[in-house]
């Protein structure tokens, strides 16, 4: 492969490499934030075993393309001869997958083994209502 050949895949690598940057900068954001939309619940109530479902597979399907963007990018960094840029996207990736699993280890490290997390019926507050009585049950 003499120098011309070279220096045309390096350019042309790099133009991928930077809309695949691109492309993942703007993915990740969108799904968390579609994500955190789906979750979102008002006036106090619980989002519906649907809203939840949704919230969770935009939230997974973010941290899977969080995680396997900068390896995609570093691979096509890779074959079109820029290491440094693989090296970068790969170090952004192992960082990413540490966060997820200590994330993911840190949820479970306070419960006690064996007990599953305690899910909660209501608010767990009190809201007052207008007209009669403005108590909360139970006192």
């Amino acid at each position: 492969m003499d120098p011309s050949e070279r220096t045309e895949r390096r350019r042309r690598f790099g133009g991928l490499v930077a809309l695949a940057a691109v492309l993942w900068l703007f993915a990740v954001p969108v799904l968390f934030g579609h994500g955190l939309e789906a979750g979102l619940s008002f006036a106090g109530d619980l989002p519906t075993a649907a809203d939840q479902a949704a919230a969770d597979g935009y939230m997974r399907a973010a941290a899977i393309v969080a995680v396997a963007g900068p390896l995609a990018i570093a691979a096509l960094a890779a074959l079109g001869r820029h290491r440094r840029t693989a090296a970068v996207f790969t170090v952004v990736a192992l960082f990413l997958v540490y966060m997820l699993a200590v994330q993911s280890g840190v949820r479970d490290l306070f419960l006690p083994e064996g007990e599953a997390p305690v899910e909660q019926e209501g608010p767990g507050y009190c809201i007052e209502r207008s007209g009669g009585d403005n108590r909360c049950p139970g006192g």
